[in-house]
């Protein structure tokens, strides 16, 4: 059969990650010699997959390959990181082969002809922009800030810190502090308070002498932060926590420049413990446009979450207060109450709320004219609180991948099998780094699809898969290498968790015939019984070393039109049959799953190079299954 027509394109004129990328076909320029290599995958079954890359040559005689010649129809968006699929179109049935960024176009003058002019490209798939990503904030920080805060100040900074930095990479001055009234009790102490907790960093403690004798913090931004005749969503929140029984205030965000007659929102706690939030206007202590009130006694000396939330919809004002996420009350209210706010404020100012003790984090202001929904509330409550702990595997790739930027649209995911993690610091870690420990824990696979997706494989995706390919006498290219050797031999695990106990699995008989081959797995779930699944599950399986056959190579050209179909159909983490193996080998066939691939196309040929490991144990236990119910015959148990 003919080789597949191959389809090459780039997005010049579209940011790398446009959700509708403007495609040009450059297919008439892409040079078979030296041939167009894609590689995806990786090696072996236990490493972490690494970005797909793709490497091709174009003709350039009239330069428009040409990084910056003005000449170029392109021009000027020959750019590192603009987008380029490949698609191979086989029996009318297009294969996407390749989605991903170009590193590099590297012009080229062979021999110093001016009139062979080539260009050398290099391109990479989505993992590799994220390991280049920047680092992530905490949890609290990346959650607040994907809301857009016009004001945020996380108060983590370090010991002797004199004032407070703006978070979120924000313009904003920094947070100075002032005292207010008399008592040489009345500070603030930077660096040695514990703050929500999820996030690994400090809080600001304050100390006061009495309701009117304190300390606060205060910046002002250079020009008032919205527009207040525009409908709208404000949010003042504060992490905070108090064993003061007093009346004292959290945070409040006001007017500036019109002292004696201010406006603008208090959160505080009245005299009872009780929280509320407050709008009010005029000279101290100010006239109450509104206030809403809560039940609960919040100076417990625990950690709160608290917001103060206004909806403004062009007729109406929608109030609601707030607490660890919930709603305490809401009202309605006619009319517009939207102050035109320029100041934020940690701790009271004693004028209009009395000073406040005890420590605080996370003081943010935020107006979004697309609003902030009850559940976007919850979560910065919860990424203090919780830190998201008990979510499952899936869900901690999707909230990563969100804060790496990805479009939801853009990630695919198994539901996992780990089902209760821990929190993740996220303090100065990227978001890949991050999903890499989750897929450890889960032991599955995170990769980028040929489309461009990324795509996480739970550890049940290769549970009793059924063969989708099988590779027989003639389609096999290249030399087999049949193996055994010790590369996946493991028979003393020791499983770890943070503040969790050590479970040790061990075959002794495994020790006894090949000696000890010990390795060690910190995972990130909160249940102790799956470290020691984990642990066995990987004793069980690896105890004793197996054949293996590292690599199968077929060429496409050469197969049926079917054959051909199912070849460029297998993806990373296929099962597939090789079968009608020589004599020689220690059965006739084998099965193996996919890990990654090399594909090679030139004038002549389409070859694909199958990375391989061995399937024979990967079926587990299945109710009411013929083939996997002999539990301890054909099948151990999963985890």
């Amino acid at each position: 059969m003919a080789n597949p027509t191959m389809k090459f394109e780039i997005a010049f004129a579209t940011v790398p990650d446009d959700p509708a990328p403007v495609w040009v076909d450059v297919t008439p320029y892409v040079l078979l010699s030296p041939a167009v290599r894609i590689t995806r995958g990786r090696s072996d079954n236990s490493s972490s997959v690494p970005p797909s890359t793709l490497t091709l040559t174009l003709k350039n005689p009239d330069g428009r390959f040409t990084p910056e010649f003005a000449s170029s129809p392109y021009y000027p968006n020959v750019k590192k990181g603009r987008k380029i699929r490949v698609t191979a179109t086989h029996n009318a049935v297009p294969y996407l082969r390749f989605t991903g960024y170009v590193d590099e176009w590297a012009v080229d003058w062979p021999s110093a002809r001016t009139n062979m002019a080539l260009v050398q490209l290099t391109a990479s798939s989505r993992k590799a922009r994220l390991d280049r990503g920047a680092e992530l904030y905490s949890i609290i920080g990346q959650e607040i800030g994907a809301d857009g805060p016009e004001m945020y100040y996380p108060l983590g900074d370090a010991e002797g810190s004199t004032t407070a930095a703006s978070g979120v990479d924000m313009p904003m001055p920094a947070m100075g502090k002032a005292l207010l009234g008399t008592g040489s009790a009345a500070q603030i102490a930077f660096g040695q308070a514990t703050g929500p907790g999820t996030d690994d960093r400090t809080a600001a403690q304050f100390t006061r002498t009495d309701a009117t004798n304190g300390a606060m913090l205060r910046a002002t931004a250079p020009a008032p932060l919205f527009d207040n005749t525009q409908p709208g969503t404000l949010l003042l929140e504060a992490f905070f926590l108090s064993s003061v029984t007093q009346a004292m205030g959290i945070c409040l965000a006001e007017q500036f420049g019109f002292y004696p007659v201010r406006a603008g929102y208090i959160i505080g706690v009245d005299a009872a413990g009780k929280l509320y939030g407050r709008n009010f206007w005029g000279s101290a202590p100010g006239t109450n446009n509104y206030i809403v009130q809560g039940a609960s006694v919040d100076t417990d000396n625990q950690t709160h979450h608290v917001a103060l939330r206004e909806v403004w919809n062009g007729t109406n004002t929608v109030v609601t207060l707030f607490r660890d996420g919930n709603v305490v009350t809401s009202q309605t209210l006619a009319g517009n109450y939207v102050q035109r706010v320029q100041r934020l404020i940690a701790g009271g100012n004693a004028d209009y709320s009395p000073c406040f003790a005890g420590t605080l984090a996370h003081v943010a202001l935020t107006w979004n004219a697309s609003g902030i929904s009850d559940a976007r509330v919850q979560q910065h409550a919860l990424a203090g609180l919780t830190g998201f702990a008990g979510e499952t595997s899936d869900q901690r790739i999707v909230r990563l991948a969100r804060y790496a930027g990805v479009p939801a649209a853009d990630v695919t995911t198994e539901t996992g099998m780990s089902t209760n993690l821990v929190n993740q610091v996220t303090n100065e870690r990227t978001a890949l780094s991050l999903m890499e420990d989750v897929v450890s824990t889960e032991n599955g696979l995170l990769l980028d699809a040929r489309d461009g997706e990324l795509m996480f494989y739970a550890r049940s995706h290769r549970y009793n898969a059924p063969s989708t390919l099988t590779l027989g006498t003639g389609e096999l290219t290249k030399d087999l290498e049949p193996r055994l050797d010790d590369q996946d031999l493991v028979n003393d695990m020791l499983a770890s968790r943070d503040n969790g106990p050590q479970v040790r699995a061990v075959d002794p008989a495994s020790v006894a015939e090949y000696g000890l081959y010990r390795q060690q797995i910190s995972l990130l779930t909160a249940i102790d019984t799956e470290l020691e699944d984990a642990a066995r599950w990987r004793v069980s399986r690896n105890s004793t070393p197996r054949v293996r056959i590292p690599s199968a190579t077929t060429e496409v050209r050469r197969l049926s039109t079917a054959q051909a179909a199912a070849v460029l159909a297998r993806e990373i983490g296929d099962r597939i049959t090789l079968a009608g193996l020589p004599p020689q080998a220690p059965s006739s066939s084998l099965d193996v799953f996919i890990e990654g691939y090399q594909e090679e196309v030139d004038a002549s040929h389409y070859t694909i190079t199958f990375n391989v490991s061995s399937a024979d144990k990967s079926a587990v236990w299945q109710l009411n299954s013929a083939l996997y119910s002999q539990l301890g015959t054909s099948t151990i148990l999963g985890y």
